[in-house]
């Protein structure tokens, strides 16, 4: 169903908090997912996504409760995130301010991007003693704080000033020579140079 459809079938207030909650159920479970992942669950976070996604297929949608289902969304995605934050402090020890250089190195590099730090360390377990560096990239600087994460001298570096959206992947320096690990999968190959700006 399309989003007009949608805002011609139940209006604009309607439709607005059923998309936001739509929205906000993706990121909490998102969040919950890599929580998981480090073996830490929410069963009441998997209570309200049920409820929600039963509540919007039902489609006797209304205002207030649209409104509630939001603000409950609200308050469960700071629960989830609490539990990502400790499932991320068990896992790879209490974050610290850590100085990142920016610098690009010569040599090969794989850039990381989204925010899932297992599949980070499991790269860095991958590709350590070969020379090859690991960038990270906007949601992944946190992992440099993190004691278990920063012990690897390879993901000591952080490349700077490049855009790993693929609309402005023509913005690139040619010279750029790098594996593109983004949530979707997508690799991208480029050479890298040391004189890169």
């Amino acid at each position: 169903m399309s989003i007009i459809y949608k805002r011609e079938q139940f209006g604009e207030d309607v439709n607005g908090l059923q998309e936001l909650l739509i929205y906000g159920l993706k990121g909490t479970a998102a969040y919950a997912d890599h929580a998981l992942i480090l073996g830490l669950e929410s069963e009441p976070a998997y209570t309200f996504f049920r409820e929600s996604m039963c509540y919007l297929a039902e489609g006797n949608l209304t205002v207030a409760d649209l409104l509630g289902l939001c603000l409950k969304c609200g308050e469960v995605n700071l629960g989830v995130m609490e539990l990502l934050d400790k499932a991320h402090t068990d896992t790879f020890g209490h974050p610290v301010p850590t100085p990142v250089r920016i610098e690009p190195h010569k040599g090969k590099a794989i850039l990381v991007s989204g925010h899932d730090l297992k599949d980070l360390e499991q790269l860095l377990i991958q590709t350590q003693g070969t020379g090859i560096n690991i960038y990270t990239h906007g949601e992944m600087l946190p992992a440099h704080g993190y004691p278990r994460l920063k012990a690897y001298p390879h993901l000591a570096i952080r490349l700077a000033r490049f855009s790993l959206y693929w609309s402005a992947r023509r913005l690139m320096p040619r010279s750029l020579a790098a594996s593109v690990r983004l949530p979707e999968a997508f690799w991208r190959v480029w050479e890298m140079s040391s004189d890169s700006s």
